[in-house]
């Protein structure tokens, strides 16, 4: 499975653990097809995966979906990654699909983070936790309803 997983990919190591803080992860799509990278949470529901930044080929779209349910989650340009910064996911495995011939990097935590709009125009998601993952609810043991916090930091 995993051959055939990784076999477009120019680094065949594309699983990968969120396991640390800042943790860096890239890979290059061959031309013979598409490299999918998958990155395993360390952490317990609801699977908090902080998108801190992104990077690839210009002018290509690369597909983020969680790979328990195939649930699609994104498809960024990535003319338009500056964007989509400060994104906070919910999934225990989140799936990136490189297009053939493309590099594609990000920079990402383990953590669950406010989210902070800076500029005029940004993008993101807003999904339940659930969304991502098959049969789990979102049960609160403190009583906290909030999920997301999102703060403008223009003002």
């Amino acid at each position: 499975m995993k051959n055939a997983q990784s076999k477009n990919c120019e680094d065949k190591n594309n699983v990968m653990l969120l396991s640390s803080y800042n943790a860096n992860f890239a890979n290059t799509a061959k031309y013979t097809g598409e490299c999918e990278m998958i990155i395993l949470s360390t952490e317990k529901f609801p699977f908090p995966f902080y998108i801190d930044s992104m990077d690839g080929t210009s002018a290509d779209i690369f597909t983020l979906k969680s790979t328990l349910n195939q649930n699609l989650l994104a498809e960024i340009n990535s003319t338009d990654f500056l964007l989509w910064k400060n994104l906070q996911l919910y999934t225990p495995a989140l799936s990136i699909t490189l297009p053939p011939s493309t590099t594609f990097s990000m920079n990402a935590n383990n953590e669950n983070f406010d989210i902070y709009v800076d500029s005029d125009i940004q993008r993101g998601i807003m999904a339940s936790p659930s969304y991502s993952v098959t049969g789990d609810t979102i049960v609160s043991g403190n009583g906290d309803p909030l999920i997301y916090d999102v703060f403008n930091k223009r003002g």
